[in-house]
C-alpha cells in the first residue's frame, strides 16, 4: 500500500465513524446511514482492492482496466442526484420559512389590533 491508501482508508474510517455516530444519536434516518455505510465501504474496498473496480467494469461491459470510469459514470448521476434533492429540500425549507414569517406577521398585527 502506497501513502494515498493509507490517507484515503483514514478519511473514509472517519466519514464511516462520523455516519455511525450521527445515526446513533437519531440526527440520520436507518436509510441513511445504510446507504452511506455502503457507499464509503464500497469506497474502502476500492482503495484496498483497486483491481476490484476494473474487474466490475469489466463484468459490466466497459473495456479492461478501465474501473475508474466505472467510478466516474456512476458518481455524477449520483452527485446530480444528491444536488435536485438538496434544491428541493431548500425550496421546501424557504417555502416553510415563508409561511411561518406571515404567519409570525399576521399574529402581531392582530395583537396590535387589539391593544
Amino acid at each position: 500500500m502506497n501513502i494515498i491508501q493509507y490517507i484515503l482508508l483514514l478519511l473514509i474510517i472517519f466519514v464511516i465513524h462520523r455516519i455511525w455516530t450521527r445515526w446513533h444519536n437519531r440526527e440520520i434516518s436507518r436509510r441513511e446511514w445504510l446507504g452511506w455505510s455502503l457507499f464509503w465501504l464500497a469506497a474502502g474496498i476500492s482503495v484496498l482492492l483497486p483491481k476490484t473496480t476494473d474487474l466490475v467494469a469489466g463484468k459490466l461491459g466497459l473495456a479492461s482496466g478501465r474501473g475508474v470510469d466505472l467510478i466516474v459514470y456512476i458518481s455524477i448521476p449520483l452527485i446530480f442526484y444528491i444536488l435536485f434533492r438538496l434544491l428541493v429540500k431548500i425550496d421546501n425549507l424557504e417555502q416553510n420559512i415563508t409561511k411561518i414569517t406571515r404567519h409570525l406577521s399576521l399574529r402581531d398585527n392582530i395583537e396590535k389590533k387589539e391593544e
